[in-house]
């Protein structure tokens, strides 16, 4: 009997007693064999033997443990290679015996269960036919002969056990009363919850007494007879109340006794003064896609929108696995598992999907006592959102505010095959492990990399996830990512990149699944020309731009990353922590449009009240770059000034405002705008800042070496176009003709950096008498290129500035 398939042997053998690595001259390890011992059977096993078998397979995987901890000790990265592949290939071949183990086990307990079960009716002496259990599909109307032929059958057998119980109840259930949720999965908590969700008699629990009598029967059949003294509410017609469209309205009615239990109180009366919160009523479109009517409670402070336990299940969605906590007052926290994704509507032609944690209730009666209208000044004909405003009832949902946490929320705009994306798991761990064994190697890189997270994490912008499998309503993606170094810079000196196109062979990638949207940015050219005609330049960049917008939720989990906890996990440092980002995120081919599409919002809210910074935001910002200029210092502290402001009511700050009139800098920096870093060195020396990656010296307000386009490298492009054309390899020797050419441009190169163009082009003074543009163009067998350049007539100079130049080969 052969458990799971033949494994393969490796190259590499290990000795378990010691845990030193020799040389292995043999087809198997010792690992190896011990699995093959134990995955080969000649006759069935008992319990004891399967419960053996699997205690012993326990310590050959924590052996393979240890000797994977100690191959990073003793093995070179090449040797390690081979290792982890063989480790990894025991590894995968010990968890299907497991499996497979523990599905006997489980077999046999069945087994034994129903030997117990017929050993019991062993003394009937009628053979009966096999019964069949009951269904309960969650209609009312079924609920009294299910509970009664399951009771019997089931319910008060002693043989069975509450595991056995629970498990036929599972089975008997469908439809929308499979989707019961329950306190713990437990059969006592199950049956509870399906009786008193069908019992008529749960309508007491609600005290709907008498106002009058206080019998058990509504008010108005002693309406007649005998009118409240206390309570008086404003008549029905007056106060209109949402109709379902399908004619189903689910109506929980109010209750008069305030819950002593209920900590909060959302309707106080101090004196004569009264506070009311804000409810509504919505409809909420169930599992047959029939419309509810549903108290809501309107939460400003909330993030995240709830649902009750009860409610849920009379709608009867499907509910997802999650792992979240709720925090509420003097840190309470609430843990959720479950939720559900439901569309609302006001009752007209808006309607919105959101999700919906579950929560076992969100508060207390709302009002916590009747009100009287009598005593209230309510301003005549207007519509209520909630027709019974003043009657004490219990809430359905929550519903929070848009923003999260005053942020903009955006999501991925997703093609119509995402339901081809692949988790890219494999892909993730291979680049991961590789970057653990630099940490190892290098451990300084290992904590600058965890103090990132470290800050991303306790700033919001990610999240550990709890519960690694994968979610069935939306995609799931992890990305591979490494460091990225830039020594020349101030702030930032290390980067986390994440590669959002590695996919695993025949699989797309989450940038192939995701629309990379229109290009919103402005030309570029057009931007440095207008760059060039200011008298005073200004420079700015958003700090931490795509970090501050927030990511739906239904999209994190595609932005999903490993990490290995080191610190915490010494003896086993692959085993990874998964994270997800809440945040937009730089690597994803969309960020950049949904960082331009949110940036105009806030542009387009301002534009009257502050039209020439909006207009500064709509035409020179690029990507997260502020690149603009003015004629004075005045405008220019305005505009930076405003533009802030607006940079500000979008959760975005705008930083590292520099500019070629140290005036200026100087009045940024009593006004309290972040300025450009000083030197290390020497806090008086400006260092050289970049322009779209065009070194710019502010002080003399010039630009050095050039890519953009100012300059050509016509040189270098043919030497490449040439060895091209002859066909030559990286690894050939240059010609001596070429070679000539290239030691020649090779010594001339430091001289580039000596290059001076002026950033300013044309004074806006009013000095300039005559201004002219030359334009010269030429052409060879090899290349042709065109250059222009601004001529501008002074008072006492004339001044000629290269404007731009073009070559193509």
């Amino acid at each position: 009997m052969l458990l799971s398939p033949p494994l393969r042997g490796q190259g590499i053998g290990l000795c378990l007693s010691c845990h030193e690595f020799e040389p292995s001259t043999t087809k198997d390890p010792p690992c190896r064999g011990a699995i093959n011992s134990l995955e080969n059977v000649d006759s069935p096993l008992n319990q004891v033997e399967i419960r053996t078998k699997l205690a012993s397979l326990s310590e050959v995987k924590a052996k393979i443990d240890k000797l994977r901890t100690e191959s990073y000790r003793v093995l070179s990265d090449e040797e390690l290679m081979d290792f982890e592949t063989s480790l990894d290939s025991m590894e995968v071949d010990a968890d299907n015996l497991e499996v497979s183990l523990n599905t006997l086990l489980e077999s046999s307990n069945v087994d034994t269960s129903e030997l117990s079960v017929k050993n019991d009716f062993a003394n009937y002496n009628v053979k009966l036919p096999s019964i069949n259990l009951p269904e309960f599909s969650g209609q009312y109307i079924d609920w009294l002969q299910f509970k009664s032929q399951f009771v019997s059958l089931i319910h008060d057998n002693a043989c069975l056990s509450d595991s056995q119980k629970l498990y036929y109840l599972q089975s008997a259930l469908k439809g929308h009363a499979k989707q019961l949720q329950t306190v713990n999965d437990s059969y006592s908590s199950l049956f509870e919850a399906l009786e008193g969700h069908h019992l008529i008699k749960n309508c007491l629990k609600l005290n709907r007494k008498c106002r009058v009598c206080n019998a058990n029967h509504n008010s108005l059949l002693l309406q007649n007879k005998c009118a409240p003294t206390d309570i008086r509410t404003t008549p029905k017609q007056n106060l209109p109340s949402p109709q379902s469209s399908s004619g189903v309205i689910y109506d929980p009615s109010p209750a008069t006794i305030i819950n002593p239990q209920t900590a909060t109180c959302l309707y106080n009366e101090i004196g004569e003064k009264s506070i009311l919160l804000s409810t509504t009523m919505v409809k909420v479109q169930s599992a047959t896609g029939a419309w509810l009517v549903m108290n809501a409670i309107l939460d400003s402070g909330s993030q995240k929108c709830l649902c009750s336990l009860e409610a849920s299940n009379f709608l009867g969605l499907e509910k997802y696995s999650m792992n979240s906590t709720i925090v509420g007052l003097n840190g309470a926290c609430i843990s959720v598992r479950k939720r559900i994704s439901a569309e609302i509507s006001n009752g007209s032609s808006f309607k919105r999907k959101l999700n919906f944690l579950i929560v076992p209730k969100i508060t207390g009666c709302v009002p916590t006592q009747p009100l009287d209208l009598t005593k209230i000044k309510l301003p005549p004909n207007i519509t209520y959102a909630d027709a019974e405003f003043n009657i004490p009832k219990r809430i359905d949902i929550l519903l929070g505010v848009r923003f999260n946490s005053g942020r903009y929320e955006v999501g991925f705009p997703w093609k119509s095959h995402t339901q081809e994306l692949n988790d890219n798991f494999s892909v993730a761990e291979k680049r991961v492990k590789s970057l653990t064994r630099r940490f190892i190697r290098h451990p300084t890189l290992y904590i600058q990399f965890s103090e990132i997270l470290k800050e991303y994490e306790s700033q919001g912008i990610i999240e550990r996830v709890l519960e690694t499998e994968k979610p069935t309503d939306r995609a799931v993606f992890y990305l591979p990512h490494q460091a990225v170094f830039r020594q020349e810079s101030l702030t930032t000196k290390m980067r986390i990149v994440f590669d959002a196109s590695s996919h695993e062979d025949g699989q797309p990638s989450l940038n192939d699944c995701i629309w990379s949207g229109e290009n919103l940015n402005p030309n570029i050219f057009h931007l440095i020309i207008s760059f060039r005609l200011n008298t005073i330049a200004i420079t700015a960049d958003i700090e931490r731009a795509f970090l501050q917008i927030s990511l739906r939720d239904e999209d994190r989990d595609a932005v999903r990353f490993l990490f290995p906890d080191i610190r915490s996990n010494q003896t086993d440092p692959y085993k990874f922590q998964v994270y997800r980002f809440k945040r937009v995120m730089f690597g994803v081919n969309v960020s950049p449009f949904l960082l331009s599409a949110t940036i105009k919002h806030p542009i387009e809210n301002y534009r009257e009240q502050y039209p020439a910074a909006t207009e500064m935001l709509d035409t020179c910002l690029y990507v997260d770059d502020v690149i603009s200029g003015a004629d004075d210092i005045s405008q220019a502290l305005k505009v930076s000034k405003d533009a802030e402001t607006i940079m500000k009511n979008a959760s975005m700050k705008l930083r590292k405002w520099n500019s070629n009139d140290q005036t200026l800098m100087r009045t940024w920096e009593r006004e309290g705008l972040e300025t450009h870093p000083r030197h290390p060195d020497d806090s008086s020396k400006i260092p050289s800042s970049k322009v779209l990656g065009i070194p710019w010296d502010v002080v003399h307000d010039y630009f050095t070496i050039d890519v953009k386009g100012l300059l050509q490298l016509d040189t270098l492009k043919c030497l490449l176009q040439e060895l091209w054309l002859r066909k030559l390899s990286w690894d050939d020797e240059l010609p001596p003709d070429i070679h000539a050419v290239w030691s020649q441009w090779w010594l001339e190169l430091p001289f580039l950096s000596e290059l001076k163009i002026p950033r300013k082009i044309l004074d806006s003074n009013g000095d300039s008498s005559e201004v002219q543009i030359h334009t010269f163009s030429d052409a060879s067998q090899k290349a042709y290129g065109a250059a222009a350049f601004l001529r501008v007539k002074h008072k006492d100079r004339v001044s000629v500035d290269l404007v731009t130049s073009m070559l193509h080969l």
